[in-house]
């Protein structure tokens, strides 16, 4: 569960707090607010997830592509 993120104007670097729990007792101890935070979130990429899923699996490349992709003889 992510607590906090927090960037720093004009510095690539961004530093946060996370935690992460055993099991669920110990994740409901967190305040309601951070809960509902992470369920909206949990809802929202599971949307998300479930129209970006490939109905196919992609087709694996023949040997001799992927050896041409490879760049080099052997």
């Amino acid at each position: 569960m992510v607590k906090s993120v927090n960037t720093r104007f004009g510095q690539p670097l961004t530093t946060g707090a996370a935690f992460i729990y055993a099991n669920r007792e110990d994740l409901e101890k967190e305040p309601k607010y951070i809960l509902e935070r992470h369920a909206q979130l949990s809802e929202s990429t599971d949307a998300v997830a479930e129209e970006d899923a490939p109905a196919e699996p992609p087709a694996e490349a023949d040997d001799a592509e992927a050896a041409e992709i490879a760049g080099g003889e052997e």
